[in-house]
């Protein structure tokens, strides 16, 4: 994120009038340079490492930029305003999903990180496998690996949604704070993003992508060979094929290959709906910032690449201060 971007954005945020950061405004979780150290000390998590955060594009935490660590197959991200955090999460992947030991490890540590010891108490109450509870405007949720918006782990999590909603993004401010995953990484454009090649092979998994193999398929007037059909959403797969790339309307395939790929027309429909408000809403946001400001990002980038994206480090001003690249305060 250059400074001319980070400007821009901060801008937006300034226009909206809202300042969650500010100290009388604190919402009880600890700063994220704070949280992190506090897991860096953790014996299980010595080896703790700040990783790509991945777009999410689903669930409550959709669109709201965030700060991700890594210990292993153990995930810590922290929402919003780094100094004044809108959530917190830590979860397990792969060889931990099955190890009751390190769930413990994880509620315990977000027992340390909640705001009062109330939130403690309901915290020891939530069943370790699928729960949640919401008091005095915080939720506090144990969402499994098998949700649609836990992308293969297991989390624990305490989150604001009031405070979410605020730093959430728009399509527009997406393609201005992020890079697309499989951005080619040249010396420019890893100095842009702030994250390297060996960087980028550590970001969590855009979606939980379903995906069959056919030796030949007959689509849109087309015959593919050697297939690899890939579900991208709800609305549409994408065939990777012995000579390209194509896109089409699930609708199109064969009812063997919809249901294997777990296609709902009205999913389907919801899907492509959402897209288009999503599309009216960002050309319109997007035709009002170009009479204030220099050409951005395009509309188009940021629906091509909404799970497909990590958000770029922030940087280090001369003074040494460190300012993140989303960051919405005045």
């Amino acid at each position: 994120m250059n400074r001319k971007l980070f400007s821009i954005f901060l801008l937006i945020a300034i226009s909206r009038g809202i300042c969650v950061a500010e100290e009388d405004s604190r919402l009880g979780f600890p700063k994220c340079s704070e949280i992190s150290l506090r897991l860096g000390k953790q014996s299980w998590a010595k080896d703790l490492r700040q990783i790509p955060a991945t777009v999410i594009d689903k669930g409550v935490m959709r669109n709201v930029p965030y700060i991700s660590f890594q210990s292993g197959d153990c995930e810590l991200n922290v929402y919003g305003d780094p100094d004044n955090p809108a959530g917190v999460e830590i979860g397990l992947y792969r060889s931990l999903l099955a190890d009751d030991a390190a769930k413990k490890r994880c509620l315990d540590f977000m027992s340390e990180m909640l705001p009062s010891q109330t939130y403690r108490a309901l915290l020891q109450k939530l069943d370790p496998k699928k729960d949640a509870v919401t008091s005095s405007g915080l939720t506090i949720e144990i969402t499994p690996p098998t949700d649609d918006d836990a992308y293969g782990g297991w989390w624990v999590s305490a989150y604001y949604v009031t405070a979410l909603d605020y730093f959430r993004a728009s399509p527009a401010e997406i393609a201005n704070i992020t890079v697309p995953k499989n951005m080619t990484t040249t010396n420019s454009q890893a100095e842009l993003s702030g994250w390297s090649a060996s960087d980028m092979k550590l970001a969590r998994p855009s979606t939980n992508l379903l995906e069959i193999n056919v030796a030949s398929i007959s689509i849109g007037g087309n015959k593919y060979e050697r297939a690899r059909i890939v579900k991208r959403n709800p609305a549409e797969a994408t065939i990777y094929h012995s000579t390209g790339v194509a896109t089409y309307p699930l609708a199109q395939f064969s009812p063997d290959i919809q249901r294997t790929l777990g296609y709902d027309p009205t999913a389907a429909d919801a899907y492509i709906r959402t897209q288009a408000e999503s599309q009216k809403a960002a050309t319109q946001e997007k035709t009002e910032a170009q009479t204030q400001q220099p050409a951005q990002a395009t509309v188009d980038d940021a629906q091509s690449y909404d799970s497909d994206r990590v958000y770029v480090r922030g940087y280090y001003r001369k003074n040494g201060t460190y300012v993140h690249s989303y960051t919405r305060r005045r």
